[in-house]
Protein backbone atom coordinates (compact mmCIF):
# COMPACT_ATOMS: atom_id res chain seq x y z
CA UNK A 1 0.00 0.00 0.00
CA UNK A 2 1.52 3.43 -1.05
CA UNK A 3 1.89 6.10 1.73
CA UNK A 4 0.16 9.62 0.94
CA UNK A 5 2.51 12.23 1.27
CA UNK A 6 1.48 15.81 0.12
CA UNK A 7 5.49 17.75 0.71
CA UNK A 8 6.26 16.08 -2.40
CA UNK A 9 8.80 13.95 -2.63
CA UNK A 10 7.50 11.59 -5.00
CA UNK A 11 9.49 12.78 -7.85
CA UNK A 12 6.43 12.48 -10.53
CA UNK A 13 5.47 9.23 -9.53
CA UNK A 14 1.97 8.03 -10.06
CA UNK A 15 1.60 5.05 -7.99
CA UNK A 16 2.99 2.23 -10.71
CA UNK A 17 6.55 1.10 -10.31
CA UNK A 18 8.94 2.48 -12.69
CA UNK A 19 12.09 0.48 -10.81
CA UNK A 20 13.31 3.11 -8.94
CA UNK A 21 12.73 2.57 -4.64
CA UNK A 22 11.04 5.81 -3.33
CA UNK A 23 9.38 4.98 -0.40
CA UNK A 24 6.01 4.46 -1.92
CA UNK A 25 5.00 7.98 -1.87
CA UNK A 26 2.46 9.70 -4.37
CA UNK A 27 3.16 12.70 -5.78
CA UNK A 28 0.62 15.75 -5.27
CA UNK A 29 0.42 16.45 -8.69
CA UNK A 30 -0.46 13.00 -9.74
CA UNK A 31 -3.83 12.22 -10.96
CA UNK A 32 -3.98 9.27 -8.75
CA UNK A 33 -3.17 11.95 -5.31
CA UNK A 34 -5.96 14.15 -6.93
CA UNK A 35 -8.47 11.52 -6.95
CA UNK A 36 -8.24 10.25 -3.65
CA UNK A 37 -7.36 13.32 -1.48
CA UNK A 38 -9.83 15.92 -0.43
CA UNK A 39 -10.08 19.00 -2.42
CA UNK A 40 -8.87 21.16 0.54
CA UNK A 41 -5.87 19.51 0.61
CA UNK A 42 -4.79 19.79 -3.62
CA UNK A 43 -4.42 23.85 -2.21
CA UNK A 44 -0.94 24.66 -2.17
CA UNK A 45 -0.73 27.06 0.37
CA UNK A 46 -2.69 24.39 2.64
CA UNK A 47 0.32 21.66 1.52
CA UNK A 48 2.73 24.33 2.73
CA UNK A 49 1.02 24.66 6.16
CA UNK A 50 0.77 21.43 6.51
CA UNK A 51 4.44 20.83 5.76
CA UNK A 52 5.96 24.00 8.49
CA UNK A 53 3.75 21.98 10.86
CA UNK A 54 4.79 18.35 10.29
CA UNK A 55 8.38 19.74 10.73
CA UNK A 56 8.08 21.11 14.01
CA UNK A 57 4.42 21.24 15.56
CA UNK A 58 5.55 23.41 19.06
CA UNK A 59 7.36 26.01 16.73
CA UNK A 60 4.27 26.14 14.27
CA UNK A 61 1.72 26.85 17.42
CA UNK A 62 3.77 28.96 19.30
CA UNK A 63 4.83 31.17 16.23
CA UNK A 64 0.69 31.24 15.73
CA UNK A 65 0.06 31.96 19.02
CA UNK A 66 2.54 34.86 19.18
CA UNK A 67 1.63 36.29 15.17
CA UNK A 68 -2.16 36.83 16.96
CA UNK A 69 -1.32 38.25 19.87
CA UNK A 70 1.16 41.16 18.44
CA UNK A 71 -1.86 41.69 15.85
CA UNK A 72 -3.76 42.47 18.88
CA UNK A 73 -1.40 44.82 20.48
CA UNK A 74 -1.17 45.72 17.07
CA UNK A 75 -4.43 46.83 16.71
CA UNK A 76 -4.87 48.05 20.24
CA UNK A 77 -2.28 50.40 19.72
CA UNK A 78 -3.42 51.75 17.03
CA UNK A 79 -7.01 52.03 18.37
CA UNK A 80 -5.65 54.07 21.33
CA UNK A 81 -3.69 56.24 18.95
CA UNK A 82 -6.54 56.75 17.12
CA UNK A 83 -8.41 57.67 20.21
CA UNK A 84 -5.59 60.05 21.20
CA UNK A 85 -6.09 62.01 17.70
CA UNK A 86 -9.72 61.87 18.20
CA UNK A 87 -9.85 63.56 21.72
CA UNK A 88 -7.04 66.30 20.00
CA UNK A 89 -8.24 66.95 16.96
CA UNK A 90 -12.13 65.45 17.12
CA UNK A 91 -13.96 64.92 13.45
CA UNK A 92 -11.88 66.77 11.48
CA UNK A 93 -8.51 68.67 12.17
CA UNK A 94 -9.21 71.83 9.93
CA UNK A 95 -12.71 72.92 11.29
CA UNK A 96 -15.00 72.52 14.28
CA UNK A 97 -17.68 71.49 12.18
CA UNK A 98 -18.99 68.06 14.14
CA UNK A 99 -17.33 66.38 17.72
CA UNK A 100 -14.90 68.80 18.65
CA UNK A 101 -11.61 68.29 20.09
CA UNK A 102 -9.02 70.07 22.41
CA UNK A 103 -7.59 71.56 19.62
CA UNK A 104 -11.04 73.21 18.91
CA UNK A 105 -11.61 75.69 21.86
CA UNK A 106 -8.83 77.78 21.12
CA UNK A 107 -10.08 78.33 17.59
CA UNK A 108 -13.98 78.45 19.27
CA UNK A 109 -13.34 81.09 21.53
CA UNK A 110 -11.48 83.51 19.00
CA UNK A 111 -14.26 82.92 16.81
CA UNK A 112 -17.04 83.59 19.39
CA UNK A 113 -14.83 86.78 20.67
CA UNK A 114 -13.90 87.71 17.05
CA UNK A 115 -17.96 87.66 16.72
CA UNK A 116 -18.51 89.51 19.85
CA UNK A 117 -16.02 92.29 19.31
CA UNK A 118 -17.13 92.57 15.63
CA UNK A 119 -20.46 94.86 17.32
CA UNK A 120 -18.47 96.87 19.38
CA UNK A 121 -15.83 97.41 16.54
CA UNK A 122 -18.55 98.99 14.50
CA UNK A 123 -19.77 101.09 16.54
CA UNK A 124 -16.05 102.08 17.26
CA UNK A 125 -15.40 102.72 13.33
CA UNK A 126 -18.56 104.05 12.58
CA UNK A 127 -18.27 106.79 15.63
CA UNK A 128 -14.65 107.74 14.37
CA UNK A 129 -16.26 108.00 10.81
CA UNK A 130 -18.46 110.47 12.20
CA UNK A 131 -15.55 112.67 14.17
CA UNK A 132 -13.27 112.91 11.10
CA UNK A 133 -15.95 113.66 8.50
CA UNK A 134 -17.06 116.33 11.04
CA UNK A 135 -13.17 117.05 11.50
CA UNK A 136 -12.56 117.30 7.62
CA UNK A 137 -15.92 120.01 7.70
CA UNK A 138 -14.02 122.43 10.01
CA UNK A 139 -10.88 122.13 8.82
CA UNK A 140 -12.09 123.23 5.44
CA UNK A 141 -13.80 126.24 7.21
CA UNK A 142 -10.69 127.72 7.80
CA UNK A 143 -9.47 128.59 5.03
CA UNK A 144 -5.93 129.05 4.48
CA UNK A 145 -5.17 128.25 8.48
CA UNK A 146 -6.91 124.82 7.85
CA UNK A 147 -3.59 122.73 6.83
CA UNK A 148 -1.42 123.84 9.93
CA UNK A 149 -4.13 123.41 12.17
CA UNK A 150 -5.17 119.61 10.43
CA UNK A 151 -1.50 118.56 11.17
CA UNK A 152 -1.31 119.89 14.67
CA UNK A 153 -4.46 118.09 15.60
CA UNK A 154 -3.47 115.19 13.88
CA UNK A 155 -0.46 114.99 16.13
CA UNK A 156 -2.22 115.32 18.92
CA UNK A 157 -4.88 112.28 17.98
CA UNK A 158 -2.00 110.02 16.98
CA UNK A 159 -0.19 110.66 20.32
CA UNK A 160 -3.18 110.28 22.46
CA UNK A 161 -3.67 106.97 20.47
CA UNK A 162 -0.34 105.59 21.17
CA UNK A 163 -0.35 106.45 25.49
CA UNK A 164 -4.39 105.22 25.39
CA UNK A 165 -2.84 101.80 23.70
CA UNK A 166 0.33 101.50 25.83
CA UNK A 167 -1.92 102.30 29.32
CA UNK A 168 -4.34 99.55 28.07
CA UNK A 169 -1.46 96.96 27.30
CA UNK A 170 0.02 97.74 30.44
CA UNK A 171 -3.06 96.62 32.70
CA UNK A 172 -3.83 94.18 30.13
CA UNK A 173 -0.42 92.44 30.98
CA UNK A 174 -0.86 93.26 34.70
CA UNK A 175 -4.01 91.36 35.13
CA UNK A 176 -2.46 87.91 33.47
CA UNK A 177 -0.48 86.26 36.50
CA UNK A 178 3.15 86.78 36.23
CA UNK A 179 2.87 88.96 33.30
CA UNK A 180 4.27 91.92 34.36
CA UNK A 181 7.41 89.93 33.78
CA UNK A 182 6.59 90.31 29.89
CA UNK A 183 6.97 94.02 30.32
Amino acid sequence: MAKLDPGGGGGGDDGGDDGGDDGGTIDPGSTLFQEIAPGWLINESIQKTLKRFAKNPRAYIIGSIIVTLLNGVEQTIAAAIDLLLFLFWGDSPTTTAGDWGVADIPLATANLLTDAGFGAGTAILDALDTVITDFFAMISSLGIFGPPVAAAISVAAIVATLWVSETLIKIIIDAIPGGGGLL
